[in-house]
């Protein structure tokens, strides 16, 4: 069985918005969400960025120096001068300190699961107090006969964008390197913080934020 590789999608973006529901619903508001949570003269965190369209889409008028990683071929070609994008596996280095916002849109979910809890801890300990970490995971339900029909129900979504064959073909090279958590193991894992919160949920995909 082959594993997943980023680098073989093509039009990354376009893809992961006919694979996840409500996509573009969650581009906008994790937007929104980051302006509005940023501080002055500091630095924005994007965790495993993919092709920068997060970052890139920020209004950036408050002073602050804004900083992606990822592991992947997936990033810019021409890299904006306001945004600076480093090829970097995120659970190898260290995050930058004065840090108000750190965002990580579907990335955790693919590291073994001790790095997970260091780069987490990278993450909080980045952050400035009052600082907020957002974290999109794709998730398992806490109950498993939900999780049966929200799957079944998923799948029919899939379907209308994608072939069965690719459809089977994903989710067999996923199974190796996917590792996903219960809404409740990810709020526990993210009990460090002072509060932690799910802002957004579309099928067995959650959003949470935290805040340091």
């Amino acid at each position: 069985m082959n594993n997943f590789n980023f680098n073989k999608i093509k039009d990354f973006d376009r893809h992961i918005n006919l694979s996840i529901p409500n996509y573009d619903f969650l581009s906008n508001h994790l937007k929104f969400l980051i302006e509005a949570l940023t501080e002055s003269e500091t630095n924005i965190l994007d965790l495993g960025c993919s092709t920068g369209s997060l970052l890139l889409s920020l209004d950036r008028n408050k002073s602050c120096n804004y900083f992606g990683y990822d592991i992947s071929n997936l990033l810019p070609l021409e890299l904006e001068t306001e945004v600076n994008f480093e090829k970097s596996d995120i659970t190898k280095i260290d995050f930058p300190t004065n840090t108000s916002v750190i965002s990580s849109i579907f990335t955790l979910q693919f590291l073994p699961r001790h790095k997970r809890k260091e780069v987490i801890k990278k993450a909080y300990d980045s952050l400035n107090d009052g600082g907020y970490f957002i974290v999109c995971e794709k998730t398992h339900s806490n109950d498993p006969c939900l999780e049966s029909i929200t799957n079944s129900i998923y799948y029919k979504y899939k379907r209308e964008h994608f072939t069965d064959e690719e459809i089977l073909q994903k989710q067999q090279e996923l199974t190796s390197v996917m590792k996903l958590k219960t809404p409740k193991e990810i709020e526990k894992e993210l009990s460090m913080f002072s509060f932690v919160e799910i802002f957004w949920k579309s099928y067995g995909f959650c959003g949470f934020i935290a805040r340091k």
